[in-house]
């Protein structure tokens, strides 16, 4: 369980006050089903301070925002967690095969897929073992697809070009 006030915040409006750490995670998760209106109102709190603190602050990590789509979602384990597209001016758009490098670049400012360090940044390294990637988009990628918001939304992306093919998550190993 990644976020341990959100059980300490249940238990506390349910007169019960101690140390859950010891909880196992069905129990957790079965805490966090007895209460989705504290943990939606808790995570939605965490989603505008992403959004603003973060993704829409002054500072523009990665560059000014043109518009934003989410959608939240629950696992069966009552977790609520979002699936994210971000459009962001100056983005490069693959018009000619010969700009993927130039599209390679402006991405990888961004975006990173190294496995951090364990001995020289431990703390980094084990979140992300521990929340390395969403299985659910990861099927979507592999089948080609796109999330249902997406398609919903009439949201289209360009093909992959032929010299990022063996970048397409459809080559990946499940």
């Amino acid at each position: 369980m990644r976020w341990p006030e959100f059980i300490e915040v249940i238990k506390a409006q349910q007169g019960e006050e101690g140390d859950f750490s010891g909880l196992d995670w069905n129990e957790k998760c079965e805490i966090l089903r007895s209460n989705p209106v504290t943990v939606m109102r808790m995570f939605e709190k965490r989603v505008d301070a992403l959004m603003t603190d973060l993704i829409l602050s002054p500072a523009q990590p990665i560059s000014p925002v043109e518009d934003y789509l989410f959608r939240v979602e629950f696992q069966a384990r009552g977790s609520p967690h979002i699936h994210m597209v971000v459009w962001i001016e100056y983005a490069l758009e693959v018009e000619d095969p010969e700009d993927c490098p130039d599209v390679i670049e402006f991405i990888d400012r961004f975006i990173t897929c190294q496995m951090p360090d364990e001995k020289t940044d431990r703390e980094l390294h084990k979140i992300v073992m521990q929340e390395w990637i969403c299985h659910t988009c990861d099927g979507h990628l592999i089948k080609g697809g796109m999330p249902s918001i997406a398609v919903a939304n009439s949201l289209e992306l360009a093909p992959v070009p032929p010299e990022l093919d063996e970048l397409n998550g459809s080559d990946r190993v499940q």
